[in-house]
């Protein structure tokens, strides 16, 4: 900035630019271990586990480009540059969100749980079951009327309304009920498919998903449509699919290449910078490049 107040740059750390591990090193791993990612995996009693999923440094990417635009915005403005600094745990405990601030605001402990039932108090359920085949999925539902409509149009009700389980509210409010719910639904939605019982949850407008593994979430039908997943020419070995971009940009939009070999670039690159042809002859004979 000093050389050139305009200039927009980022430093990204593992821990901060502050506090008294910031000359430390890190990795994704550490970032997820220290930001509360690590603990939420698995349950009470078990080990603490690594996922396998780069949620730190993928987070931490996301954030750096955003801080980036922002940065970039405030110079078309007022034509002020300035420095930029993020880190993988900054990234973490921003990705705790909800979670984070909740503890802090109530001092209440995070339990451990894989959590596949979850009840609010609006009342709202959030469950997941498996079908006839064991493939699992999850229903998300909010107020009484829908969930009565998805159990009506499902053929759940007369079940449910015979164990007393039908409304959330008296779910969420006793844990007998809750148990009754869960074995009750779970013997229901064993007997038939995945896809049969969620063209019937959503028809009733209850929100509800496959839950997939990596393979799947990258065959699955909107992934395709939206692109999120392309399909691209890579000059030794053909056609490879990748994942694509999040975002649809309509006027200007994404166009995925392929990362150069080592050293493809060199020619443009060094005739940008005003080296001549047998500058870059020169360079490469001795082997600099």
């Amino acid at each position: 900035v000093k050389i050139n107040p305009g200039i927009v740059y980022l430093s990204s750390s593992a821990y901060g630019p502050d506090g008294p591990n910031a000359r430390l090193p890190g990795t994704d791993g550490i970032a997820q271990a220290m930001g509360g990612v690590c603990f939420s995996y698995g349950e009470e009693g078990t080990r603490v586990t690594t996922g396998q999923i780069p949620i730190g440094d993928e987070t931490a990417a996301s954030h750096n480009f955003q801080a980036v635009m922002v940065g970039l915005y405030h110079k078309l403005k007022t034509g002020e540059g300035q420095l930029i600094e993020t880190s993988l745990l900054g990234s973490q405990i921003r990705l705790m969100g909800f979670s984070m601030s909740r503890v802090l605001m109530t001092g209440e402990k995070m339990l451990r749980s894989r959590m596949r039932f979850w009840a609010g108090d609006t009342p709202n359920v959030t469950v997941t079951f498996t079908d006839k085949d064991g493939k699992p999925f999850i229903i998300q539902v909010v107020g009484e009327e829908r969930w009565r409509k998805g159990l009506e149009n499902t053929g759940l009700a007369e079940e449910l309304d015979k164990v007393g389980c039908a409304r959330l509210g008296d779910i969420a409010a006793s844990d007998e009920k809750r148990k009754i719910f869960v074995d009750t639904l779970d013997r229901m939605f064993a007997t038939n498919t995945r896809e049969y019982w969620l063209k019937l949850l959503r028809e009733a407008d209850v929100i509800s998903a496959p839950i997939n593994d990596v393979g799947e979430a990258g065959a699955d039908p909107d992934v395709i449509a939206n692109q999120y997943i392309i399909e691209v020419d890579h000059p030794r070995v053909g056609k490879i699919k990748e994942v694509g971009f999040p975002w649809k940009f309509h006027k200007t939009p994404a166009k995925a290449g392929i990362a150069p070999e080592l050293g493809e670039h060199n020619n443009e690159v060094l005739k940008g910078l005003g080296y001549s042809d047998a500058d870059i002859k020169q360079l490469k004979e001795e082997k600099i490049i």
